[in-house]
């Protein structure tokens, strides 16, 4: 009984290989439930065996043994196909390291014979430095698949020094919670022309970088026009902004010259909707969650900029006017003397001394 505590665990329920889905009246509807003891969760249906969707379930202190198991859905009562059984020690605890975030195949069996194979993943909930935590970006459900991914994401920043270890608590917002989140926006989709029909699979990435860098044979010439936009702008580099882009292949996205030749590319900033087709996999749920938030808060961020624009022009208006008015009266200072009573003077305007 007292061999483990009671944890929570995520499931991501993927797929069922080799399961026959045919019926007297087409297609059937399956779905997977997991149970340990009292505590289950499971998916919604679906007739194309794959699920993709994510449950978080306790495993309480004494459950020995959990079940997986794949179901019929039907018009009275649902049906169960087939299962397999886990021990929650020897399966899971014991081998931690090559159990949690990592992609199973259980056999799934019924009255001792093999049904089908089930692909599925869990992640352990917790404290541990491999364990997922709660989620360090406001607006992720504790059961959502993006707090998995960007758990994952993470802990690759992490390794790659592109990121500082998260304090306790400490929830990411800004330039760092966009970078979190383009982690999790980057893979497989297809593209789907303006009449609904499908152009074929690409590969996505959002990337935070100059409009030159995107510009493929043309970057040379475009990085200049930049250099000299943000010279005019007092800048002393072009500006940076989040990118959606999308190539033909992942070796296409992640070479490190074809990055800058993808085969088409818009700031996400511009983005003002993201929709679902009808009929599109449970995994996009999370595409559009996670493009939803990084359009968000880059929007925010934009109109912080702004602002924080706006009110700079007006402090260097306020301070030319200032020191006119310190010039008219005492004319400009000579000694140190005058150029304190000059700063405290301009001081009083409450500016910044940057300023």
């Amino acid at each position: 009984w007292d061999e483990f505590e009671s944890f929570e665990i995520m499931m991501s329920v993927h797929s069922v290989q080799d399961v026959q889905n045919e019926g007297m009246f087409g297609k059937k509807e399956f779905k997977v439930k997991a149970n340990f003891n009292w505590s289950s969760a499971e998916t919604s249906g679906t007739s194309d065996l794959r699920w993709e969707q994510t449950k978080k379930l306790e495993v309480p202190q004494g459950a020995a043994e959990g079940v997986i198991s794949l179901w019929s859905l039907g018009t009275i009562k649902d049906s169960k196909v087939a299962a397999y059984c886990l021990d929650t020690k020897k399966d899971m605890l014991d081998k931690a390291d090559s159990f949690f975030g990592k992609k199973q195949k259980f056999k799934l069996e019924a009255k001792g014979k093999t049904v089908g194979t089930l692909l599925v993943t869990f992640w352990k909930r917790g404290k541990g430095d491999k364990d997922i935590a709660s989620s360090p970006i406001d607006g992720i459900d504790d059961d959502s698949p993006l707090l998995v991914d960007v758990h994952n994401a993470i802990q690759e920043m992490l390794r790659k020094k592109e990121l500082m270890p998260l304090q306790k608590g400490e929830k990411l917002d800004g330039e760092k919670k966009i970078a979190v989140l383009a982690k999790t926006l980057q893979g497989d989709l297809r593209e789907i022309d303006l009449e609904g029909k499908e152009k074929g699979k690409v590969y996505v990435r959002v990337l935070h970088c100059n409009f030159a860098e995107l510009k493929g044979e043309d970057m040379k010439e475009e990085w200049a026009k930049q250099c000299e936009k943000a010279r005019k702008k007092g800048l002393r580099y072009p500006q940076k902004k989040w990118y959606f882009c999308w190539y033909g292949s992942k070796n296409e996205a992640l070479d490190a010259e074809k990055w800058h030749f993808p085969d088409g590319f818009f700031p996400l900033a511009t983005m003002t909707a993201v929709h679902r087709t009808q009929g599109a996999g449970q995994i996009l749920g999370f595409w559009v969650e996670g493009l939803d938030m990084a359009n968000q808060e880059i929007r925010e961020n934009m109109k912080e900029e702004k602002e924080a624009e706006e009110m700079e022009e007006k402090e260097k208006a306020k301070a030319k006017m200032m020191h006119g008015q310190w010039m008219q009266k005492n004319g400009m200072p000579t000694n140190e003397e005058q150029w304190t009573a000059w700063f405290n003077w301009m001081k009083s305007g409450n500016l910044e001394d940057q300023t």
